[in-house]
């Protein structure tokens, strides 16, 4: 798959898509118009009880072959967001909502995988679609800030966050599909959860540009379930 930018270089970008049984119908058509894009297209049917979702759903998986540096200098020139976007991603969500009841589907989890850095994105509606853009700039404009405030590597970034509807541990939880709570676009550039090397893991706030502890986040209102 070529890139254009000024190196002219070659980018390997390999898909893995999982779907649950409604969508087998979509997913050949899909592949079909995506192949030629990506060095390689896996796919995966998994199974899905009866009730669960009554819509295709999909889990998409990116694999980049070149370094985090690499891929912050391209999110600067949007190529390759862009080709991600408008070759991957819309093509699924058209496919799927041939199929659908629902016009606005989400899907439930988008992972890219860079280097050892895994982004997770959940629950992206297909009228969102351009919140995924800008998810990448805010990245780009604050990587260095998570990297320097926190001795370890990063290894994750997850988003977006909710309030846990439901009692138990985890007060915050990373969403990626729910049949009643949508969150609002505002919460994938609010605030992420970054986790490290050492298995540990901090809240980071976008418009503070610093780590909040669990407790601040939940009274601050940063988070909201719409």
């Amino acid at each position: 798959m070529k890139i254009n930018n000024d190196k002219k270089s070659e980018i390997k970008v390999s898909i893995t898509l999982n779907y649950n049984h409604y969508a087998k119908d979509s997913v050949n058509e899909y592949v079909e118009e995506t192949q030629g894009h990506f060095s390689s297209i896996e796919t995966k049917e998994k199974p899905t009880p009866t009730g669960i979702f009554d819509d295709p759903d999909a889990w998409l998986q990116f694999i980049i072959g070149i370094s985090f540096k690499d891929f912050i200098n391209e999110i600067i020139r949007d190529s390759i967001i862009t080709l991600i976007i408008e070759k991957a991603i819309k093509p699924l969500f058209k496919s799927f909502i041939k199929k659908s009841k629902n016009n606005d589907i989400s899907i439930s989890l988008i992972q890219l995988k860079i280097d050892d850095i895994e982004i997770k994105i959940g629950g992206l509606k297909f009228s969102d679609i351009d919140i995924f853009e800008a998810i990448f700039q805010e990245l780009a404009k604050n990587i260095d800030i998570m990297e320097s405030k926190h001795k370890e590597k990063i290894i994750s970034i997850e988003l977006p966050l909710m309030l846990n509807p439901y009692s138990g541990n985890n007060k915050i939880i990373f969403y990626t599909k729910h049949p009643v709570i949508i969150p609002s676009k505002v919460a994938y550039t609010n605030v992420w959860k970054v986790w490290f090397s050492d298995t540990k893991y901090l809240y980071y706030s976008l418009k503070e540009k610093k780590y909040i502890d669990e407790d601040k986040l939940i009274l601050s209102k940063h988070i909201t379930l719409y």
